[in-house]
């Protein structure tokens, strides 16, 4: 299909989905009902649902599925994009379900100090072809796959304000984005995410509640994205996190480093990673993320370098609707992340609608982004420095 026809077809899609309906939920008193918007509000009648309110357990998902188009690209998928690297289609992305207890001050057993809590999470879907840790799971070669996403135990102590050991596998602290599709404000990943960050770890990780505003993490894990390590070294994890007093600011700071190249104990991989989040009033919140990475040896025996920065502004316009708009700058010096030298920028616009009031988990997210690199001919295997995409994406929650 020629750029043209994929641009009218492309603006086709755009205008039909991006148009609001007037579809309207009532009960038939024609008042909208209160709806029951998770498992624990399905089960809580049940004896099932008395045992996990007593032992606070919570079950909890959500399925997740796109419909995306490239207009302006003629090739098959879209260059540094992980997510939704293909240029057409539909993807079932997601099939998520977890069930965890954490851990809280008195929380034990008879109210005991010490509480003992945990999380197991799987998913099911494209995406969990692209964050398996390396040595689980690897056989499968099909395009939805599935994904021991965590697995871990938790235990917490009454030291200071909470001493709180986790152990097993669980997703990175780092990054103002993650793998769980409900929790992001946008259904496209940034670059950061993508390729500055790692994904999982395998490990222990210790957080101390320092104050009611601050906190502070130490961990030892195997690496980046990886259940059976490929060297003999371990990757250590640090983190900060402070709350302001009006709790309208949030500052996190994480740095990682370890060797992460197989059959490679020396050479270092050093990410620092730093979120501010801050809530300006009831309608409009910002975030700015940047990361700075270098790895030791690893551009042809030299050491490479990345960095980068993104920007978020949400706007909430009513309980059902709200608007982000996302601003980014990725610079991999060396190629080591994007498979070639390269310095790219996007701006993405999307929003989180709520069509139906009796249905608040069901999440229609429409998206437009434009992807841009500053060195040349980069996307559409190589013949253009711009691309486009157009992404409707929805998520329903329970």
């Amino acid at each position: 299909m020629n750029r043209s026809l994929r641009l009218v077809r492309g603006l086709g899609i755009a205008a039909a989905l991006l148009a609001p309906t007037g579809v309207v939920c009532a009960s038939d008193a024609n008042e909208v009902a209160r709806p029951r918007t998770d498992l624990v509000d399905l089960i809580r009648p049940t004896s099932m649902g008395e045992f996990v309110e007593r032992w606070r357990i919570r079950p909890y998902g959500w399925v997740d599925a796109s419909l995306t188009t490239s207009p302006l690209t003629e090739a098959d998928t879209r260059a540094a994009r992980v997510f939704d690297a293909e240029a057409e289609g539909f993807r079932f992305q997601q099939a998520y379900f977890a069930v965890e207890r954490v851990p809280v001050a008195g929380g034990g057993l008879n109210g005991g100090a010490v509480d003992v809590g945990g999380k197991v999470a799987v998913l099911w879907g494209t995406d969990a072809a692209l964050v398996h840790a390396r040595g689980l799971f690897d056989e499968q070669d099909d395009v939805e796959q599935f994904d021991l996403l965590e697995a871990n135990l938790q235990v917490r102590f009454p030291v200071v304000e909470g001493l709180t050991l986790k152990l097993g596998k669980f997703t990175t602290p780092m990054g103002a984005e993650v793998i769980e599709a409900p929790n992001n404000l946008l259904p496209s990943r940034s670059f950061l995410f993508g390729y500055a960050i790692p994904f999982t770890h395998t490990g222990v990780l210790a957080t101390l509640q320092t104050s009611a505003r601050t906190s502070v993490s130490y961990g030892v894990v195997l690496g980046w994205d990886v259940w059976d390590d490929n060297n003999d070294a371990l990757t250590q994890l640090a983190s900060f996190a402070w709350k302001s007093p009006s709790e309208a600011d949030t500052v996190t700071v994480n740095a990682i480093v370890g060797a992460e190249r197989a059959g490679n104990d020396d050479d270092l991989r050093t990410v620092v990673d730093a979120t501010w989040a801050h809530t300006w009033s009831e309608s409009w919140k910002t975030a700015l993320n940047a990361d700075v990475g270098f790895e030791q040896g690893a551009a042809a025996g030299k050491d490479a370098t990345w960095w980068g920065a993104a920007g978020y502004a949400t706007r909430t316009f009513t309980d059902a609707l709200s608007a982000t708009a996302r601003v980014e700058y990725f610079r991999d010096v060396d190629g080591t992340r994007l498979g070639a030298p390269a310095s790219l920028a996007e701006l993405t616009l999307g929003l989180d609608w709520k069509p139906l009031a009796c249905l608040p988990n069901l999440h229609v997210r429409p998206e437009v982004r434009w992807d841009h690199s500053f060195d040349g001919p980069f996307f559409d295997d190589g013949r253009d420095e711009d691309q486009v995409s157009l992404t409707l994406d929805v998520v329903f929650t329970f």
